[in-house]
């Protein structure tokens, strides 16, 4: 919900003078996604099945890639219908038929040739992700041929493109495949990677302790070095949260269980609720007044599309790639 109040200020270039800014302000609600990159290789960690390097891969893209070209098609039909109805670009946002092409096919970001912002913009952290977990699957399928020391070799290699990652922002290469978006992807999901094994090692209350201890050095880093948030963030914050929160015993309730299982929805979705948004009160002619009260409203809004999202489009996307790769299941076990 964050990422979407974060948007929505960045889409509509909007400032509240004086209070919390989403985008633009004091807190970087932006890097809000390295966390979402640390949770993947935590859990990519977690539950990886030696399935082979294709099959992991081919599973990883039915899992991400309906959803998201459907979500990018739905935005490009809107941005496309704008300019025919009003004759003039949506927010002056134009893009090129190369843009449509690898946002459709996933690739406009991380890839060989990065084309940003892309139609749907949130959509460049699931790019920078599949290619992430291809590395990933990759480092597996050779650290598990070896024959000793196979743990050292994982921690090494983990450790060492958390380092490219660190020196990719900081240097912010533009090479494919080494570019600003991939290395934050790197870092922060090899961290997430290195966390799983940390933890595993140790019991709930040293994970905790841990991770205790990161937060107490974030806030001691915040003070003294404010100007490095995103290493603060990626290095202390999250991995801090990361461990908390898989070492306490978490309270769940239906509110959370709901707002979880449409969580891939809203980020996937809240872009092309701006759009449609913008587009009605273009056609019945009502300005939009930001406000907090406007910004919350909107937010409902993209919770309900998504809500919606969830229950007549992905169900029915989750049930025919569960048909597929359990089709492939069944012809592997023949």
């Amino acid at each position: 919900m964050c990422i979407v109040l974060h948007h929505y200020q960045q889409v509509f270039d909007v400032k509240f003078d004086g209070m919390l800014n989403f985008f633009g302000g004091g807190i970087p609600f932006g890097y809000l996604v390295e966390l979402f990159f640390m949770i993947s290789g935590f859990l990519a960690v977690k539950t990886y099945k030696d399935k082979g390097i294709g099959c992991n891969i081919a599973s990883k893209y039915l899992r991400f890639y309906p959803y998201a070209v459907v979500a990018t098609l739905c935005t490009a039909v809107l941005l496309l219908g704008y300019k025919t109805i009003f004759a003039e670009n949506l927010l002056g946002r134009e893009y090129s038929l190369p843009c449509y092409v690898t946002s459709l096919l996933m690739v406009h970001q991380g890839w060989i040739v990065e084309f940003a912002p892309a139609v749907n913009n949130p959509t460049w952290y699931l790019c920078v992700l599949m290619w992430v977990f291809i590395v990933f699957y990759i480092i597996e399928c050779c650290v598990r041929k070896l024959k000793n020391h196979q743990e050292i070799f994982r921690i090494g290699i983990y450790a060492l493109f958390v380092i490219i990652g660190a020196l990719g922002f900081h240097f912010n290469f533009k090479i494919p495949f080494l570019y600003l978006t991939d290395c934050r992807g790197y870092g922060a999901f090899f961290i997430g990677a290195c966390l799983f094994i940390i933890n595993e090692k140790a019991d709930n209350k040293k994970g905790l302790l841990l991770g205790i201890a990161l937060m107490i050095a974030t806030v001691i880093s915040v003070l003294i070095l404010r100007s490095k948030l995103w290493y603060i963030c990626t290095f202390l914050l999250f991995p801090a949260v990361v461990l908390i929160s898989v070492n306490v015993n978490q309270y769940g309730n239906k509110f959370t269980e709901f707002m979880g299982n449409i969580s891939f929805e809203i980020y996937l979705w809240h872009i092309p609720c701006f759009y449609l948004l913008y587009t009605i009160c273009k056609i019945i002619n009502i300005p939009i007044e930001h406000s907090y009260l406007i910004m919350g409203c909107v937010l409902v809004f993209v919770i309900i599309i998504s809500s919606l999202v969830n229950i007549t489009i992905d169900k029915k996307i989750h049930s025919l790639t569960m048909r597929i790769t359990s089709k492939k299941k069944n012809e592997e076990i023949v």
